[in-house]
């Protein structure tokens, strides 16, 4: 909350009207926090009592609408920043917004009929970024009366239609991600184009469990002894939620079947055991059927705490995002890390639930083992983090209550809140303590 605010109104590109109920979606920068409004009737929108400080505004998800973002300062990217002074009321901002292109079809399984596990289904619609840097995603859930679905706020570029279960493809339930006409291959799928219409109808897709690639291997430690539980993930770098993947069994083997042809990541988490979390890239060339890949994890270290007020009173955390990392290079600026590929944004079936309402996101910095490490909450006023690479560990915290935020981090009686904390394979760091109040 602030002392600031920002206003305006959306209008249709196509008849210059106002866009009633479009909704518009506010990102404050200093906290991570996010605000949605529907606009009024006259398409105007407001948000009052915001603070100062570092925002991107846009309009998202408006039935029949593309999404757009608001860029005062002509600034390059999707989600382009604007700032606001202390106690500046910015007012008279317009947004207009293109009509959209939609895809839309059915799903079933190979009897014709609705999928299992529907209610898990989601169906993505994958277009080339400007400047081919990648691509971007439109999704919707199928509905589980018919199996249809409907993917909206389209740009008309030709698009990739893939239906994928998700989180169900972790846990070895799920039928392997398939493209459009009916494929495991990117390379084989079919691209939707446009051609002048608005709507493609009729792009159905047969979901399949037999064919395609198959990855399989060992997961181990060190020493050679298996690691049972591992989440074993296979992603498309370039598509980051056409994923799939499984757990490995107690002798530490995994088997992942329905893959295609190309480049992918494989993600393996085992920080629930203490182990740290790489990613590696492999390629199927589609030559041969199944490919072996095995892999050695390393033990992390594992740091715990509290979290307590000004007064040394315990400090309840309510929906708040934690995390640690290890720094590369010592000699880089604290600003130069920034958030990278989401990893999945999904937890294998085996890492702890935290009690607690709180971020499960994951962002990965870097390549290899470094990697941050999700903050778990044993309860509300006590800290986990488990799977962390040995080296200089900086501890983040963001707490999303009002005014409040992280004054110091203690260990052994020295505030590491800057300098970090200097940590070996397999060592427990414990009684860290996080001290949260009003700046």
């Amino acid at each position: 909350r602030g002392n600031c605010s920002i206003s305006g109104k959306v209008v249709s590109a196509a008849t210059g009207k106002p866009v009633d109920h479009a909704r518009m979606y506010l990102f404050y920068l200093g906290t991570h926090g996010s605000i949605f409004v529907r606009t009024a009737g006259d398409g105007s929108f407001v948000f009052k009592d915001i603070p100062a400080g570092p925002f991107f505004l846009k309009s998202s998800s408006t039935a029949g609408y593309q999404d757009a973002s608001y860029n005062p300062e002509g600034r390059a990217g999707q989600l382009p920043q604007f700032s606001l002074k202390d106690g500046e009321q910015r007012s008279g901002v317009v947004l207009t917004i293109e009509p959209a292109y939609r895809i839309s079809g059915k799903i079933q399984d190979e009897n014709g009929k609705v999928p299992e596990n529907v209610d898990t289904l989601w169906v993505f619609a994958w277009v080339e970024k400007d400047a081919g840097s990648g691509y971007k995603s439109k999704q919707a859930k199928v509905d589980p009366e018919d199996g249809s679905y409907l993917i909206d706020g389209l740009d008309g570029k030709p698009a990739y239609v893939i239906a994928i279960h998700k989180p169900d493809a972790m846990d070895g339930s799920a039928y392997p991600p398939i493209y459009y006409p009916g494929t495991f291959s990117l390379s084989d799928a079919k691209q939707i184009a446009f051609d002048g219409e608005t709507e493609v109808d009729g792009i159905d897709i047969t979901l399949q469990k037999e064919g395609g690639l198959t990855l399989e291997g060992t997961v181990t430690d060190e020493t050679g002894r298996p690691i049972p539980e591992t989440l074993v993930v296979v992603h498309r770098g370039e598509m980051y939620f056409a994923s799939f993947g499984a757990h490995t069994d107690e002798r530490g083997n995994y088997r992942i079947q329905g893959l295609g042809s190309g480049e992918f990541l494989i993600d393996l988490d085992a920080t629930q055991r203490g182990f740290v979390r790489v990613h590696d890239p492999v390629a199927f060339d589609g030559k041969s059927k199944t490919t072996q890949r095995n892999f050695t994890l390393k033990r992390g270290v594992t740091i715990s705490g509290k979290f307590l007020d000004e007064e040394g009173n315990d400090w309840q955390i309510g929906r708040s995002h934690g995390y640690a990392y290890v720094r590369k290079d010592r000699q880089e600026s604290d600003s130069s890390f920034s958030f990278g590929r989401l990893w999945n944004r999904l937890w294998g079936k085996y890492n702890p639930k935290s009690v607690e309402v709180a971020s499960v996101r994951s962002a990965p910095w870097g390549d290899g083992d470094y990697r941050p490490a999700k903050m778990l909450f044993p309860t509300k006023s006590t800290f986990a983090i488990q799977g962390l690479m040995p080296g200089q560990i900086r501890i983040g915290f963001l707490p999303t209550k009002e005014n409040q935020e992280v004054l110091k981090i203690l260990h052994e009686g020295q505030n590491i809140m800057k300098s970090g904390i200097d940590s070996k394979p397999g060592q427990e760091i414990k009684d860290v303590t996080i001290v949260i109040g009003t700046p």
